[in-house]
């Protein structure tokens, strides 16, 4: 029996039959990436048509024409007008001797720069979609810094999007362990930051993994205040992983913000950029996740990077590198923070060195944070609207924050998991402010569940323990100790235990302000005792007709 395919299933097939490998050539003045004349195929002949969307482009180093048009010390090119493609690969970047088309000079340069955008063309939205995959990776023994979607005297209503179907990758295994291989790659300009200069697009995305392997640093300068970017319209999304792979040459780096503050030509005082990343999650043995926002004159002035994460279904993934808020501390005091917010339904476990201050909040999924930071950080408010947080770590520490901000989300309770290591030696919160309530909080209805793992067997029968502890009093929230609630049962002994709570809100001393706990008998129910009793004489019953 014949087979009889589908349109889509031709239609794919096509494509594929119809894909086509160019190479950049760099011999067009302008560089306009939507030309025939920009490329060429393997053989080294020109380009029978301009890229579409079958088309694998490949940027080699040891292909391209040695008298390029060069911007500031850069190789320029621009991708204009909504170009799609199938795949694109940056490789063997490298420095190269190069004549500018324009003054004859003669420039050493390994730095790369697909703009987005012409200083001549303002008003034409630029998107750039590639449906599989980008790969960018340096010459052996390079040191290379290049970028990747800058923009130019764009208006907030042409900001360019830039969208990548498959994986994203930065740096090679065949290179990682060779040294002096390096690679940065900026999405965006780093360093100017705002409409009216060069900037970076409003929207990135990339539809699987990034992968990050050996001395490689992917930074980003995406969204603008003119086009703000919000919890349901992000900056950056990341569908898949963020994978981090060290190598001898070095270890990979994830910028969530590069912006430089500045008060130059085209840099305006006082733009923040608060990106909103949504992230499939992270993991890796090494690693920095980290802010940029070098200072100038002015200072950092602040800016805040969130990170919602958005864990799959039976998603357990662990990363082990460093999270910082920034590189350093400006003068005032002043630094760009990050926040991470759980929405998803996996498990994301951060156990390296965690010094981020601006915040954690939950809404679903699992986040478990530890820290091997030689002083604990104040992370900020802890938010618990749903999910589950703990402690990724099997040794119990103080973990340090401001508030306790506790709702619900559509109704569902949020957990804290508590670590103990022994009857002395379990997780606690220090909280510098006070327990509060917020909007989705309901009174009667609302719980904050407190969970124990480990050792918790070790807490019975030694009294009252105090979890959490508060500077400022909270009184004015109303808390109740009915509000905190615990799932976990403990059997010891053939008896059931459980823990039950009282909070103190430190009116009467500041000092008490904070959670208690206590292990005690779980009593049945009256009606459980009624159906026990119940079988109990049912059985005696049986009992007594069976002799």
């Amino acid at each position: 029996m014949k087979k009889i395919l589908s349109i889509s299933t031709i239609l794919a097939m096509s494509t594929i039959a119809g894909a086509e490998t160019l190479y950049y050539n760099g011999v067009n003045d302008d560089s306009l990436w939507g030309l025939a004349t920009t490329w060429i195929d393997s053989d080294g002949n020109p380009a029978s048509a301009a890229p579409s969307d079958s088309s694998d482009l490949i940027v080699d180093f040891d292909r391209v024409n040695a008298d390029m048009r060069t911007v500031y010390g850069a190789i320029r090119t621009t991708a204009i007008n909504n170009l799609t493609v199938n795949s694109l690969t940056w490789q063997n970047i490298k420095t190269l001797t190069l004549h500018d088309k324009s003054s004859g000079a003669e420039t050493k340069s390994s730095q790369f720069r697909l703009a987005m955008g012409t200083w001549q063309s303002t008003d034409r939205p630029v998107n750039f979609t590639i449906l599989n995959d980008f790969k960018a990776s340096a010459a052996a023994g390079s040191n290379v810094s290049n970028i990747f979607g800058a923009c130019e005297l764009n208006t907030p209503s042409t900001m360019p999007k830039i969208v990548i179907g498959g994986n994203f990758q930065l740096g090679d295994v065949a290179t990682k362990d060779v040294a002096g291989t390096y690679y940065k790659l900026d999405i965006g300009n780093n360093g100017c930051q705002t409409v009216g200069g060069y900037t970076g697009p409003q929207y990135f995305e990339v539809g699987k993994n990034v992968n990050l392997i050996g001395a490689t640093s992917l930074t980003f300068n995406v969204g603008n205040d003119s086009v703000a970017p919000t919890l349901e319209t992000p900056s950056v999304m990341i569908k898949g992983v963020v994978n981090f792979e060290g190598g001898t040459s070095g270890n990979p780096i994830f910028v969530l913000n590069s912006r430089n503050i500045g008060s130059g030509t085209g840099n305006p005082s006082g733009v923040k950029n608060n990106p909103v990343f949504f992230v499939g999650g992270f993991n890796g043995n090494v690693g920095q996740i980290s802010n940029f926002t070098r200072s100038s004159a002015i200072g950092y002035l602040g800016g805040l990077s969130t990170v919602v994460l958005k864990t799959a279904d039976n998603a357990d993934y662990t990363y082990w590198g460093s999270i910082y808020d920034d590189d350093t501390t400006d003068a005032q005091g002043q630094r760009a923070q990050i926040k991470f917010i759980s929405d998803g339904n996996g498990i994301q476990r951060l156990s390296g060195k965690n010094a981020f201050s601006g915040g954690i909040t939950m809404l679903s999924g699992t986040l478990l944070v530890g820290s091997n930071y030689a002083s604990e950080q104040n992370h900020g408010d802890l938010t618990i609207r749903g999910g589950k947080f703990g402690n990724s770590r099997t040794t119990a520490r103080t973990w340090s924050a401001t508030n306790l901000v506790i709702g619900s989300n559509n109704g569902i309770n949020g957990t804290i998991d508590i670590y103990v290591n022994s009857s002395s030696d379990f997780d606690k919160i220090a909280f510098s402010g006070a327990a509060i309530k917020d909007e989705s909080f309901v009174d009667g209805m609302s719980k904050l569940i407190i969970d124990f793992s480990g050792n918790a067997s070790t807490l019975i029968g030694g009294g009252e323990f105090k979890i959490f502890s508060f500077e400022s009093t909270s009184d004015s929230a109303g808390f109740q100790s009915s509000d905190f609630i615990s799932s976990t049962i403990i059997e010891k002994d053939g008896l059931n235990y459980t823990a039950q709570f009282r909070f103190d809100d430190g009116k009467t001393l500041v000092s008490d302000a904070g959670l208690y706990a206590t292990f005690v008998q779980v009593v049945p129910e009256p009606a459980t005792i009624s159906a026990i009793l119940g079988a109990f004489a049912f059985a005696i019953a049986v009992y007594r007709k069976l002799k």
